[in-house]
């Protein structure tokens, strides 16, 4: 059976620790990259279909992808998030 490697955008929380001296310092450090993830505090929320979607050609938008799932009854439009899926090292 082949195997698909499936690109899907996401929503995340995260926790991070950012050393400064107040609040407001600590918020700008953390919106220029500094800070580091606390362990294990990653929460997947939802997918992310507007974004993929806007920001990408959704996979969805394939004729041949979008016949394999009418075809197998499924919601087309569930998938925009997706933006990428890949066979065998060859980009559908």
């Amino acid at each position: 059976m082949p195997r698909y490697q499936i690109e899907a955008y996401e929503l995340y929380s995260c926790t991070y620790d950012v050393d400064a001296e107040d609040a407001a310092s600590a918020l700008i450090a953390f919106r220029k990259g500094e800070g580091t993830v606390v362990e294990n505090s990653m929460t997947y929320l939802e997918p992310a279909d507007e974004y993929g979607s806007w920001s990408v050609e959704s996979v969805t938008s394939d004729p041949v992808v979008r016949d394999e799932l009418w075809q197998a009854d499924v919601d087309v439009d569930a998938f925009d998030g997706i933006c990428r899926i890949e066979r065998e090292g060859t980009l559908c």
